[in-house]
């Protein structure tokens, strides 16, 4: 009889494994949902193949990490499209531009264990890496030379490093629309189904020459149908819920199921950080600007907050307060700001909380339990110096070989100051101050720049529309 025939030994992991393909990929707008749909049909591949991973939201444009955890498919390998290769996703709204892709390199930190024997002397623990910040660097042009020479421009930036800045939220959480973020979130938050339908609908009243102003001009009539009709391919989730209301359904089912959990997030959370900056403006303004009894402060211990005690004041300092974050169907927690925090409540919508079983999501995880009401930058550096008419800092979209000019179609050799045209004699290029800094992942590059030159957070909506993106 013949022996049997012994299989192979097959070695788990000997078989190479597929490449991650990474990318960060910037888009216009504070929607990066739609970003990654174009970036899924341009690589022709389900939206639901990519991971994505931190996200950076400023006024006008949002940066996030994208991955592929089983590698580009064999037909794109070496074969890119033309597009990605350029760097750029033109032609429709929003713009996209993409990082180069590869592999995701190793930035584990390695933990040894205590060890109970040789062997376990050589036992490794890897600690995924987690961002915990993020790097800036900011050009503030045109400055006063007098405030210069004065010495007034370093002062501030030395108290920024001393004494932190106002930890508020940036106006871009509350959405730049005619109806603003937080009116659909008091809406949401008390229960108005059919308020707060008929505002998401409307809420771009201003998008004159966009693709969908004739749209919300007929949903604003109330004219459901023609204004199905006329939202641009792009505007899925407002379409969805646009239908439902048309077939007669009740206003909180077709939000269920129509608005995707991020938006309902979005709207939510816009009402918590509203009420948060104006208690935090009250908290600074109307008592001492120092640690008192009964602020919060987090327990490293317990994981939770605490009140401060009358013998413990002087061992904190005003950036180890907190100010609560309210969240809907659930009470204020008792602190100094809890009076300031439920009249902004209750001046957007003095009706009662919707059930938290209507939201498609925990309130407790919507938000944070509390924020810093101060934050101070690390790793600060500055320097003022003579201002150029081009960036002044390596822009992350010269990394994909792309030139400014070619962005706003500008001509390289055509100078960019008004004084070069011939009208006048020629002037100085100006004073500018360059400064790096970092902050944590919660806190906001523009409520520095409000601290710093005494802004409010209006001022920098100035020259962006008066619209938000579509769902």
């Amino acid at each position: 009889a013949k022996a049997p025939r012994k299989k192979p030994l097959k070695i788990a992991g000997s078989e190479e494994a597929p490449q991650p393909w990474v990318a960060t990929f910037y888009s216009r707008g504070a929607n990066p949902q739609s970003a990654k749909q174009r970036l899924a049909k341009e690589l022709r591949l389900p939206s639901s193949a990519f991971r994505t991973g931190p996200l950076l939201t400023t006024p006008g444009c949002s940066v996030q990490h994208i991955s592929l955890p089983r590698g580009l498919p064999q037909s794109l390998v070496g074969n890119l499209p033309s597009s990605l290769g350029k760097g750029l996703l033109e032609g429709t709204d929003p713009m996209v531009a993409v990082g180069r892709g590869g592999e995701p390199e190793d930035t584990g930190v390695v933990i040894r264990s205590r060890p109970a024997s040789i062997a376990s002397q050589k036992q490794r623990v890897r600690r995924p890496w987690r961002c915990e910040g993020h790097r800036y660097s900011v050009i503030l042009r045109d400055l006063n030379i007098r405030q210069v020479e004065s010495g007034e421009v370093d002062n501030r930036m030395q108290d920024l490093i001393d004494l932190g800045f106002v930890n508020s939220f940036d106006a871009s959480s509350f959405g730049r629309a005619e109806v603003r973020r937080y009116e659909i979130g008091a809406a949401l938050w008390t229960g108005q189904w059919d308020m707060a339908a008929r505002l998401i609908l409307t809420a771009n009243r201003s998008a004159e020459g966009s693709m969908s102003e004739e749209a919300i001009k007929a949903f604003a009539r109330g004219d459901l149908a023609t204004g199905i009709e006329l939202l641009p391919d792009r505007a899925e989730g407002m379409r969805n819920l646009a239908m439902q209301l048309l077939l007669g359904k009740k206003p909180l089912e077709a939000l269920q199921s129509a608005m995707p959990v991020a938006v309902w997030g979005r709207y939510l959370s816009s009402v918590s950080k509203l009420a948060w900056n104006h208690a935090v403006v009250a908290r600074l303004t109307k008592l001492p600007r120092r640690p008192l009894p009964g602020d919060l402060v987090w327990d490293g211990d317990s994981g939770e907050t605490r009140h401060l005690r009358v013998d413990e004041v002087k061992k904190f300092e005003m950036s180890d307060l907190l100010m609560p974050l309210p969240r809907p169907s659930e009470y204020v927690p008792e602190c100094l700001g809890r009076l300031d925090l439920e009249r902004t409540l209750r001046d957007l919508s003095p009706k009662r909380d919707a059930d938290a079983e209507c939201f498609p999501l925990k309130v407790a995880t919507l938000l944070p339990q509390a924020r810093r009401m101060i934050a101070i930058p690390t790793d600060v550096s500055w320097d003022i110096l003579e201002a150029k008419d081009g960036p002044m800092v390596p822009c992350d979209l010269e990394n994909l070989g792309v030139k400014v000019s070619e962005l706003s179609g500008a001509d390289e050799a055509t100078p960019t100051s008004a004084s070069s045209s011939g009208r006048g004699p020629q002037t100085s290029p100006g004073i500018a101050l360059r400064m790096r800094f970092t902050l944590p992942r919660t806190e906001t590059p523009e409520a520095l720049l409000c601290e710093l030159v005494r802004a409010g957070p209006a001022d920098f909506l100035e020259k962006l529309d008066r619209r938000d993106e579509l769902f």
